[in-house]
């Protein structure tokens, strides 16, 4: 609260600033008390009523061509020799506006003045901080979420007007439009946190994301091949040119970023071992790029099967009249196009071997269960798959734990001789 007080802002409406010397400018600039600034009419107040000087602050009338008033404003210091214009139609309104941006001052919830749309915040937003803090796949994904599902619904709002009454009626729209549930959620965390930074710069008040319920969404049931159809899947994508690439999918659990990102120069074959290094992403123009890995437990070696080395090695004899960089290239040598090959040869393996739609990265869920079914521990499983911790690989997959727990207790019934044959 401020007392009362509308820092020198007389009943007579004159803005009187009081620091030291009565000229509204502290000793020390650095050290600012808003408080210093107090009413001459507050009770209790001991100050006498003073002239208002010149540029003090004083309100002023605002007039039009004929001279007739047509309302007032006052210059309200925000800080030292710093201040925010503020204008109404009436005296009284006028109050109401300087205690509220006294009131910002001393909360610290004061904005820069900006002419901002959520269109123009975000653009910048997404230049300034996600393109230079984020990998490139990131930053790809951010702008198609902001273009296609923000900016179109409420990109002309002023970013200051923006409310959480506003983003309420904005996920119900999308819902209305046909917006999955999960692109309805992944929309609020994204202006959520694009919002904080602008708290955080001082260009809103408050992030009216805060208060909003984020849009619930039901957990995607997580996919994976059974061994026996882990089996046909190799079977069928045996005569396929990349079938060193879905052995390793299969055998290491690498993301399909890291498979596509691997170069010659990663892979020792007489060590049966491979290290992951990058991560290949491409942007929205088609181009590409190695960048770092997604975390940095991510960086890792990886030992390989005799079934990966011996499908390496046969990957590799075909080429080496054509030195190639990465592993896995197009006909042109450049490293292969993610949605290409998934389009003419993963999911035309998976329709001729009759087994269900599965996305590519399911295939690292197939190996992290087949390991965890076959009984090696979450921590190994953990570093093949490059996990940040030990926690993600049992949370992800605790589906397979509670299988596992099942052959646990049956495994009690072969040691004591229980069940309905038993000695019990």
């Amino acid at each position: 609260m401020l007392n009362g007080a509308v820092w020198g802002y007389e009943m007579s409406h004159n803005f009187v600033p009081c620091g030291p010397g009565g000229d509204g400018r502290p000793a020390d600039p650095s050290i600012w008390d808003p408080q210093a600034y107090v009413t001459s009419s507050t009770p209790g107040s001991t100050m006498k009523k003073q002239k208002s000087r010149r540029g003090t602050g004083s309100i002023f009338e605002r007039k039009n061509k004929a001279g007739d008033v047509i309302g007032y404003g006052a210059a309200v210091p925000v800080g030292p020799y710093k201040r925010r214009k503020v204008y109404a139609k009436d005296k009284p309104a006028l109050e109401s506006k300087i205690r509220a941006v006294l009131k910002a001052v001393e909360d610290g919830t004061l904005t820069e003045p900006n002419r901002d749309t959520v269109a123009s915040f975000l653009a910048r937003w997404l230049e300034d901080t996600v393109r230079s803090n984020r990998r490139q796949h990131t930053y790809t994904m951010y702008e198609s979420v902001v273009r296609l599902h923000v900016v179109p619904f409420i990109g002309t709002l002023k970013l200051t007007a923006l409310t959480s009454a506003h983003l309420r009626a904005f996920y119900a729209r999308l819902g209305r439009e046909g917006r999955s549930p999960r692109m309805r959620q992944i929309v609020h965390l994204r202006l959520h946190t694009a919002l904080k930074q602008a708290k955080t710069d001082r260009l809103i008040g408050h992030n009216p994301a805060a208060d909003v319920e984020p849009p619930t969404a039901p957990k995607r049931a997580m996919t994976a091949l059974d061994l026996p159809q882990t089996l046909r899947f190799l079977e069928e994508a045996r005569s396929d040119r990349l079938w060193a690439l879905y052995v390793l999918a299969v055998t290491t659990g690498m993301r399909q970023g890291e498979i596509l990102a691997l170069r010659w120069q990663d892979v020792d074959l007489a060590a049966a071992a491979l290290t992951v290094h990058h991560t290949l992403t491409r942007g929205t123009g088609g181009g590409w790029s190695l960048q770092p890995p997604k975390t940095e437990t991510s960086r890792r070696r990886v030992l390989l099967s005799a079934m990966a080395v011996e499908a390496l090695e046969g990957h590799r004899e075909p080429r080496l009249r054509i030195p190639a960089e990465f592993v896995f290239t197009n006909t042109a040598g450049a490293p292969l196009n993610k949605d290409n090959f998934v389009a003419q040869s993963f999911k035309r393996i998976l329709r001729d071997a009759g087994l269900p739609a599965i996305r590519f990265h399911d295939l690292r869920h197939t190996s992290a269960s087949l390991l965890l079914a076959s009984g090696q521990s979450h921590k190994v499983v953990q570093e093949r798959l490059g996990h940040a911790n030990a926690s993600i690989t049992l949370n992800t997959y605790a589906h397979v734990g509670q299988t596992m727990q099942r052959d646990a207790a049956d495994l009690f019934d072969q040691i004591l001789g229980g069940g309905p044959s038993g000695p019990f």
